[in-house]
């Protein structure tokens, strides 16, 4: 589904299971640098992906694992809290912050617009594939049954263990409980975008577990390799994760 490529000591997935849209997508994971690469780090940088893309600009987010969704051409400020966007204009490249959460795309494929989301079970809970998919549908009139979703890489079932479910999830949530607290997040979403009328047949999932692949950055696997530092981030540092980027292109 997807496949790994690299352009100027950059790496970087395509999905091929989108390529017959009129839309690009990058999943960036953390760069291996080359004696090609331009800088000796482990991250890239908004401005770095950009140029791998055909946007002339973009938009990002301080994101939050809120339910906020804005509309790319509002967006004034990469440090805008929310954890989705959408727009109708080719040439805004949509990136996206993730570790083991889901970023997924969505294409309508009558209207030509695409959102861009972030959720972990946090957004699996409070329901931001609700809230995209109403906006795009007040917004530019979408239709469900011209979506077309893409869950990329993210926390699997077998890392994805949570001993607290009972406080934190709802009920219906154990239906995709494995022994051990383990919970398939990607089904629930699936099953969540699915009873929003989405057609199963329109919606993909990638099965790369983040947290197994070593080709991404994993939260739950860097705290348990070195116990997670306390000190909050701020928006500005350099985000050490993995990206994804989609681009609308003309038609």
């Amino acid at each position: 589904m997807i496949s790994s490529q690299e352009k100027d000591g950059f790496r970087y997935f395509s999905v091929s299971s989108l390529k017959e849209f009129p839309i690009d997508v990058k999943i960036f994971p953390k760069q291996i640098r080359t004696s090609s690469s331009p800088v000796q780090t482990d991250y890239i940088t908004p401005e770095e992906m950009l140029a791998l893309c055909p946007g002339k600009f973009y938009r990002s987010l301080h994101q939050s694992h809120s339910t906020t969704v804005r509309e790319a051409e509002l967006i004034c400020s990469p440090f805008s809290i929310g954890d989705a966007m959408y727009t109708s204009t080719p040439g805004i490249s949509l990136l996206i912050k993730h570790a083991d959460c889901q970023a997924t795309v969505f294409y309508d494929k009558r209207k030509h617009v695409i959102a861009n989301v972030h959720c972990g079970w946090r957004g699996l809970v409070a329901g931001i594939y609700t809230v995209t998919v109403n906006a795009m549908r007040k917004r530019f009139l979408s239709n469900p049954e011209d979506l077309v979703v893409f869950i990329g890489p993210s926390l699997g079932l077998n890392a994805s263990e949570f001993l607290s479910y009972k406080e934190i999830f709802p009920k219906y949530f154990q239906k995709f409980m494995s022994p051990g607290c383990l919970f398939d997040l990607k089904a629930i979403a699936k099953l969540q975008i699915k009873n929003l009328g989405v057609p199963e047949s329109q919606i993909h999932v990638s099965d790369i577990c983040t947290y197994s692949s070593k080709d991404f950055f994993s939260y739950r696997r860097g705290c348990k390799e070195n116990p997670c530092q306390s000190r909050k981030k701020s928006p500005r540092d350099p985000y050490i994760g993995n990206w994804t980027a989609v681009t609308l292109k003309p038609v």
